[in-house]
């Protein structure tokens, strides 16, 4: 057990000194300032740290702490993980967010697991925390890399990974970019431009950083002369040392040797449990047995008053976005739409293929046309149309003047009142473009043209007037950060960055329109396994209504997949098959069953009220977390938390509570689905099953109300509840 190594105690001060392996703190109470070559930290009750291998660090405290300190030596990571040594990680729990938090819990209490076998001695207590270690340097490996790690490796090129294992093991002899590339059979122009692309940095850059990192190492550890280190790590010269020293350090290298070792005579202040404060091992069990407590006792509070201020909740129009015209001819899918539209209420249906030669060849097909378009009508929604870029234009001239005729469209399009008709060009900046927007204008003078905008495929600047924008955004596309903290920053604003790029594209071609986000993806899986476990509900209402001020409108898809056999779909939609619905379908209703007299919104809250003594409450807990975490159970449930949300103000009298959850196990069709065989096309009875089954839990309870009624919800990961509270007595 010598190199893992674990004490319990009060740091007053830690003189600075190179660490050797890797060290991880954990404070359980007080404070410790920790101050290294790459950073400065306060560490706090809970918080926790790593110092990485090779790191210049001191601690010092001006207050009883305590404190776990845990090493895992050079020895030992050299046989266990020898990755460990040459990564640079970036571990400080003071920056932890929602993504991050499960990651931290998890290591805290494989730090405590691991503490309290060293110190409690139980038989073969060395061999569990040989087990327990393990684990944290692969929670610490594939989720705290930091951007700058050599280890992080954003290449899978073969040559480049052999070029940079043998700059690692020959650093310090005169390993030029011409020897490294004809070593390889590489040009060494080819290298170069593979260095910068792949590694964002030079050759010479990343060779000087290895050499420096050897140089700091024996100029702490040993008494060798400078010229001796600098020939040892591949400088040609004490003076060339120097020189590296300054540039980075500000320093020469014995300047930095001095300080070094200046630190390292002076007497460290530290009290440990053997011969320290008897109370830390106290500290310690009972600062497990409250950690272990800790999620379920998380409680958000928040206290609204029950009389509207003026507020409205104004959310984006909903788009049912049905696919191609000619599926609208099946009875499932005008099933589907009746009941969605009956559930949650859309403005308008997205249509492709209209302008299609089968479906004018004959009277009959004419017909037919005629009856879909009137059975949309008859149901509120209003045509949003998408042009094809690949419709020869006669073909299209042609339906838009059946179309726009009185005995096609079943009456005429508004000119000034009521909802026109939508259509979306794929193209711009080309003639055919302008004579397609030309003739739209001929046959519907009262519709709304508008554009499709992709800013990374450089989008021409249209030669009409355009009246709106449609975009495209699905981060499951886009390359993500790899370590925890950023990826989930980049999730969380994925959708807002995507649409600051159309807005610059906008100013920049002078174009001032709404935005529509028709097609749209939240967070998911990137297996079917990983996109069913990973409950993403909480994301639907979180994009939403942080996005309800910059965009116009939204799309959801009706059903991808409303024939075949490949029934599992990774995109957002509101069924499944048939009449199983997915949980958008229920995140939606609940959206829509939202009054617009706006009580509260808040960071997963939003409260209003009808007017008529009724209040609507909505509670989500988000979580844009790496969905193949979502897979281990025991982070997830660390992530439950409780709001309470208090009415005040309300009339006296007797009221119903009813309330609708939706979590993984509720109203999520992944688990009944498993259960009835993931892989088989489904028959009469496990539709049923299903369509009985995938709905969200819903409680019923009266309370008498004299001005204050506390609601109390629990949330598991990515959950969504819905309460409404009504007065009937």
């Amino acid at each position: 057990m010598e190199q893992i190594r674990v004490f319990l105690g009060n740091i007053q001060k830690k003189h600075g000194s190179v660490n050797s392996g890797l060290l991880f703190l954990l404070v359980l109470r007080g404070t410790v300032r920790v101050r290294s070559s790459e950073r400065q930290q306060t560490l706090s009750e809970r918080d926790l740290m790593v110092i990485n291998h090779g790191e210049f660090y001191s601690l010092e405290s001006g207050e009883p702490n305590v404190t776990v300190w845990l090493s895992m030596g050079e020895e030992y990571l050299e046989r266990v993980c020898r990755e460990a040594l040459y990564t640079r990680f970036s571990c400080v729990s003071t920056s932890e967010n929602a993504a991050t938090g499960p990651l931290y819990d998890s290591m805290r209490s494989q730090i405590l697991q691991i503490a309290m076998h060293s110190y409690g001695r139980e038989r073969d207590y060395e061999l569990l925390i040989q087990s327990a270690a393990p684990l944290l340097l692969h929670t610490l490996r594939t989720q705290f890399v930091s951007g700058s790690s050599r280890r992080k490796y954003r290449t899978e090129n073969v040559h480049l990974l052999q070029v940079l294992e043998a700059m690692e093991e020959n650093f310090g002899e005169p390993v030029t970019l011409e020897k490294m590339a004809g070593r390889f059979y590489l040009s060494p122009s080819y290298l170069s431009r593979l260095f910068k692309r792949e590694m964002g940095t030079t050759y010479l850059e990343y060779l000087n950083s290895l050499r420096l990192r050897g140089a700091r190492r024996e100029l702490a550890a040993t008494g060798a002369s400078l010229t001796r280190v600098a020939l040892n790590n591949g400088f040609s010269s004490a003076e060339a040392l120097n020189r590296a020293f300054r540039r980075e350090f500000s320093c020469t290298a014995a300047e930095y040797r001095r300080r070094v070792k200046k630190e390292e005579e002076l007497p460290d202040q530290m009290e440990f449990l053997e011969n320290g404060p008897e109370s830390s091992l106290d500290t310690l069990v009972r600062f497990v047995h409250s950690y272990e407590k800790r999620g379920s006792a998380r409680v958000r509070e928040y206290t609204v008053q029950g009389k509207w201020t003026g507020e409205r909740l104004d959310l984006p129009a909903r788009v049912l976005y049905v696919g191609d015209f000619s599926r609208l001819s099946q009875k499932a899918v005008q099933d589907q739409i009746k009941e969605a539209q009956e559930a949650i209420g859309f403005s308008y249906v997205c249509l492709e293929g209209v302008f299609s030669a089968e479906l004018f060849k004959n009277v009959i097909g004419e017909l037919d046309v005629l009856r879909v378009f009137r059975y949309l009508d008859s149901l509120g929604l209003t045509p949003f149309i998408r042009v094809e870029e690949d419709m020869a234009f006669d073909a299209v001239e042609s339906a838009l003047s059946r179309l726009s005729h009185q005995e096609m469209a079943g009456r005429k399009v508004p000119r000034e009142t009521g909802s026109p008709w939508r259509f979306e060009l794929k193209e711009t900046g080309t003639e055919r473009s302008e004579l397609l927007a030309a003739a739209i204008r001929r046959a519907f003078p009262g519709a709304l043209l508008g554009i499709f905008l992709d800013p990374g495929a450089g989008t021409e600047r249209p030669g009409f007037p355009v009246d709106f924008i449609t975009v495209r955004q699905d981060p499951n596309e886009a390359q993500a950060p790899s370590d925890a903290f950023s990826y989930e920053q980049f999730q969380r604003h994925y959708h807002e960055t995507c649409l600051r790029r159309a807005g610059a594209w906008m100013e920049e071609n002078g174009v001032d329109a709404p935005v529509w986000l028709l097609d749209w993806n939240t967070l998911t899986g990137r297996s079917m396994v990983e996109a069913g476990e990973f409950h993403r509900t909480a994301l639907i209402p979180d994009l939403l209504i942080k996005l309800r001020k910059r965009i116009a409108g939204a799309g959801f898809r009706l059903n991808l997949e409303p024939s075949g056999e490949d029934f599992f779909t990774y995109p957002l939609s509101l069924y499944l098959y048939r009449g199983v619905k997915r949980p958008l379908f229920f995140a939606l209703r609940f959206l829509s069953m939202l009054e617009t007299r706006l009580l509260l919104e808040e960071d997963g809250v939003l409260a209003t009220e009808d007017g008529r003594g009724g209040y609507f409450v909505l509670l989500w807990a988000p979580y844009y977390m790496d969905p193949f975490l979502s897979l281990d159970q025991i982070k997830k449930d660390s992530l439950l938390q409780t709001v309470s949300v208090t009415l005040t103000g309300m009339e006296k009298g007797r009221y119903r509570l009813k309330s609708m959850y939706l979590d993984k196990d509720n109203g999520s069709i992944y688990q009944s689905w498993v259960r009835v065989d993931l892989y088989t096309v489904p028959d009469g009875d496990v539709i049923e099953y299903m369509e009985n089954f995938c709905n969200p839990a819903l409680a019923l309870e009266d309370r008498n109300v004299e001005d204050t009624l506390e609601i109390r919800q629990s949330l598991a990961f990515n959950a969504v509840a819905f309460w409404h509270i009504r007065k009937i007595g």
